[in-house]
């Protein structure tokens, strides 16, 4: 996860430098967070999960969208297969990014309880998530 404003403050100071030594700019979180810290985090802000293996969640996902398409992954079924999603995700290095944006004040945020409950909140409101 990485916030837009990280990302849009980034594009644009990295797009104004001439002298980076570097052309290939990957804007990514540079802090990894397990799903499983992930889900702890949305536990602790109040929010009921269940940890179970992936084929469970898989089959109940494929399930539900035989009947409704309103899940937020609905449109990327055709992404979930039977290997597990996360073990097959590449992992881009963003060195260069990071080179590029120091010295300033750009910084991408931890994903914390904080930034997760501004993120849960703001769905919630907007009615993305029905919890």
């Amino acid at each position: 996860m990485v916030p837009v404003d990280y990302v849009s403050k980034a594009i644009v100071h990295l797009s104004r430098q001439r002298e980076l030594p570097a052309n290939v700019f990957h804007i990514v979180s540079p802090h990894n967070i397990p799903t499983r810290e992930l889900g702890h985090i949305m536990g602790s802000l109040g929010y009921k999960m269940t940890v179970v293996p992936y084929a469970d969640w898989r089959n109940a996902l494929f399930e539900d969208a035989k009947t409704s398409s309103k899940n937020a992954l609905y449109p990327l079924l055709s992404m979930i297969t039977e290997d597990p999603l996360l073990e097959r995700m590449p992992i881009f290095d963003c060195r260069h990014t990071l080179e590029g944006l120091s010295g300033t004040q750009i910084v991408c945020p931890e994903t914390n309880a904080a930034l997760m409950a501004t993120y849960l909140t703001h769905y919630k409101r907007s009615g993305f998530l029905d919890i």
